[in-house]
């Protein structure tokens, strides 16, 4: 990333010591390939946001920072317990609709299941912000995210062109 300021990326850890582990690994791969860190959504070129969904105010909390940052940065990545299930499907683009796909049942990891992901990253998509969606039970996902995407199974929704 030579000739040009590197992107930055910012971080926002929620919940169990699992996600403070991910995101010390993902802070560590990210500055290996020459991002920056950036400590405000302002400054970042992506966030990611390791969420927790175990208890309702930490769903609430997790909804709450996901919120925040799309209304401030052009790009969220969203994984923890509101990240599972992502490898059922590759890419949304903003024509497809998967909603009757989706059952609404509750996830045994999380409070809301798929349907509250896809219902939420469709919302932030047509508001022109990237989502990606990822397993947050899989070890080192944010790592193989940001090292090896096309090889990373997750749910990726692309805003209109």
């Amino acid at each position: 990333m030579s000739g040009k300021r590197a992107p930055a990326v910012g971080l926002v850890c929620l919940g169990c010591a699992k996600n403070t582990v991910d995101a010390q690994h993902l802070a560590a791969a990210l500055l290996r390939q020459g991002f920056r860190l950036s400590a405000d959504y302002q400054s970042a070129q992506a966030v990611v946001i390791l969420t927790c969904a175990f208890i309702l105010d930490a769903q609430d909390e997790s909804f709450e920072a996901i919120a925040e940052a799309c209304a401030q940065c052009p790009c969220v990545i969203v994984t923890g317990c509101l990240g599972a299930q992502a490898e059922l499907i590759r890419e949304v683009a903003p024509d497809r609709d998967l909603s009757e796909y989706i059952q609404p049942e509750k996830s045994a990891f999380g409070r809301g299941g798929m349907h509250s992901k896809y219902t939420t990253a469709t919302k932030v998509q047509q508001a022109g912000i990237r989502v990606i969606i990822a397993n947050g039970e899989r070890d080192d996902i944010l790592v193989d995210l940001v090292e090896h995407p096309s090889e990373t199974p997750h749910t990726e929704f692309t805003p209109p062109r």
